[in-house]
């Protein structure tokens, strides 16, 4: 089964790509400003009418929007929705629901209309439904590698490849305690950081690595990734306070580095309101400010490097 390292990245994440590829797109305003409404291809209207329908959960009349908006399709981009629509509801449809019917839907997108902006969307749900299945002993992971592995080929400015270089950084770091394992996942991690640093990710692929040197005993460096993370931003409050107490606690308890610790805390009480450990954060803070001497988190403290 998946490591709590791996839950909690997911769960911190934030941000899967959205798999409804084209749903609520409209016109350009200026293009209608100075032409007129566009008018829709029949192929479009059933796709809106469909994907309007799941939303309904109205799977029955959603189908029959869908498939006719497949045989309607004659642009590739409309098919290739189309067929991933299909896909998406039968994976999701309930009752009913088909995942080797949505699987053949997806494969087809990815196969068949590969430069379509909806097959590497296909492609990672095909990932996701091997990385992923409702029972663990039906998991392939090497072809989910396989499949990540090809969006980050095919696809590499595409927000698909943000996801796919973190879901198969974490087929690596699952395997805990297997150091070669470990060390894969986090090369894989470093270098799409040092190729994408804006990555829309990149706070989640921080807080892995931070992790990972943490249960290695590297403590400064597992600060300095918290750190690159929660500068970043992580809009859930409880993953805010988590990531602050982690780099307060270790930086007093490991580094010695009170002021960095005291600032931390400080941050904790002041920025995230209504949460278990804000009493803690506040009493901790005070003595880490008491030990510091009065020195501000951004002044240096001495002793504390990592650990072996």
């Amino acid at each position: 089964m998946p490591s709590t390292r791996t839950e909690l990245a997911l769960l911190f994440s934030l941000a899967a790509v959205v798999c409804l590829p084209c749903r609520g797109r409209g016109a350009d305003p200026a293009e209608v400003a100075a032409t007129g409404p566009v008018r829709k291809s029949e192929a479009r209207v059933h796709l809106d009418a469909g994907w309007k329908l799941i939303g309904y959960i109205n799977w029955p009349k959603a189908l029959e929007e869908l498939e006719a908006a497949a045989d309607k399709a004659a642009d590739p981009d409309e098919k290739a929705e189309a067929l991933f629509a299909l896909a998406y509801l039968w994976q999701y449809r309930r009752p009913g629901d088909d995942v080797a019917k949505a699987r053949d839907y997806y494969q087809k997108v990815a196969d068949e209309l590969p430069k379509t902006r909806s097959a590497p969307l296909a492609v990672m749900a095909l990932a996701r439904l091997a990385d992923a299945p409702d029972s663990e002993k039906d998991r392939q992971r090497d072809r989910a590698r396989g499949l990540y592995r090809r969006i980050l080929a095919d696809y590499p400015d595409h927000l698909a490849a943000d996801e796919a270089a973190l879901r198969l950084a974490l087929t690596y770091l699952e395997e805990v305690g297997q150091k070669a394992s470990e060390d894969e996942g986090a090369k894989l991690l470093e270098a799409f950081l040092a190729a994408h640093p804006d990555s829309y990710l990149r706070a989640v692929m921080r807080k892995v690595l931070g992790d990972l040197a943490h249960e290695r005993g590297q403590y400064r460096r597992a600060v300095e990734q918290w750190i690159a993370a929660a500068e970043v931003g992580v809009p859930a409050r409880n993953e805010q306070a988590i990531i602050y107490f982690q780099i307060a606690r270790t930086a007093e308890k490991h580094l010695q580095d009170y002021a960095l610790a005291a600032g931390w805390y400080e941050r904790l009480v002041e920025e995230v309101k209504g949460i278990n450990l804000y009493y803690v954060a506040k009493m901790s803070g005070q003595r880490c400010r008491k030990l510091a001497g009065g020195r501000s988190a951004t002044q240096p403290a001495s002793g504390g490097g990592d650990g072996p």
